[in-house]
């Protein structure tokens, strides 16, 4: 489990503290934290500490900070481990933004909290879209609307097109890479790491494709040589459950969005049809 806060004090520690009892906190850990500038914007400074060698389907209860000042109590139930027969239940949403129906979704979703294990966000996150440029805390202001869920449930992003929006210092997507760095695995801030990566849980493998990938999905791309690599490792009698979640739909009857994800469809729908993925997961499209 990755556990990301920000702090306005710039020197704080990267602390978390936690433990399978509440307000019993066996283990500290420390992790690293770092900040970055957008034009007008300059982030708070951002942590990121990674909890490993969980038990399976465990509750543990955490708080982060240090001995100068810890949050209140949060807990996570988690992985269930990986298996054909374990089961495992994800909420999939797309396009929030930050705004009254955004906060109203993360309520609804909030209110099933007990009944699933993870939420997956397929691309278009706070619709900052840049804007943090000219001084906008768009990035922020979603984070505290989402932190109630987000502090108690694993997330697994997704680029979409407003998140490609976010370029700078020479990073592409740089509000996502910096914020959400390290979920679900540990990846540099300037790589492509959110862009592309899959993990497994439960009976799944699941696999985020950025809708938007600079280098495309052609012979040479990157992303597609990751992906038939990735696709060759998995084993269907341990994840016969095979899922990729990506922002542009590649069939759409909507008047908006037509031909958005053509090339990328052209590129790979091949290639996920032979892996013989079971189903695709997508937003882009408000209708």
């Amino acid at each position: 489990m990755v556990i990301g806060y920000i702090t306005s004090d710039m020197t704080a520690a990267s602390t978390v503290r936690y433990g399978t009892s509440s307000g019993n906190y066996s283990n500290v850990i420390s992790g690293n934290s770092t900040s970055y500038t957008y034009g007008k914007y300059k982030s708070g400074l951002i942590h990121h500490v990674w909890l490993t060698g969980l038990a399976t389907n465990t509750k543990y209860y955490y708080q982060a900070g240090s001995d100068a000042s810890w949050s209140k109590e949060f807990s996570f139930t988690s992985n269930p481990g990986v298996g054909a027969n374990i089961a495992y239940t994800f909420a999939v949403v797309a396009d929030i933004g930050e705004n009254a129906n955004a906060n109203s979704t993360i309520t609804h979703v909030l209110a099933s909290a007990d009944s699933i294990d993870s939420v997956i966000i397929a691309g278009d996150i706070s619709y900052a879209s840049g804007c943090e440029a000219n001084g906008c805390t768009t990035w922020d202001a979603f984070q505290t609307m989402a932190a109630p869920l987000a502090a108690i449930k694993p997330w697994q992003i997704n680029i979409g097109n407003h998140e490609c929006s976010d370029n700078s210092n020479f990073v592409l997507a740089i509000s996502t890479k910096y914020r959400f760095s390290g979920m679900p695995t540990p990846t540099a801030y300037n790589a492509d790491g959110a862009m592309y990566f899959s993990y497994e849980a439960g009976p799944t493998h699941m696999i985020s494709l950025s809708s938007f990938y600079p280098f495309g999905w052609s012979t040479g791309s990157p992303l597609l040589e990751w992906l038939v690599a990735d696709l060759a490792k998995v084993d269907r009698t341990r994840t016969p459950w095979l899922f990729v979640y990506l922002h542009a739909p590649w069939y759409n009857t909507n008047s908006a969005h037509q031909g958005d994800g053509e090339i990328m469809r052209i590129e790979l729908e091949s290639v996920l049809f032979k892996a013989k993925v079971d189903a695709i997961f997508t937003g882009h499209v408000h209708a």
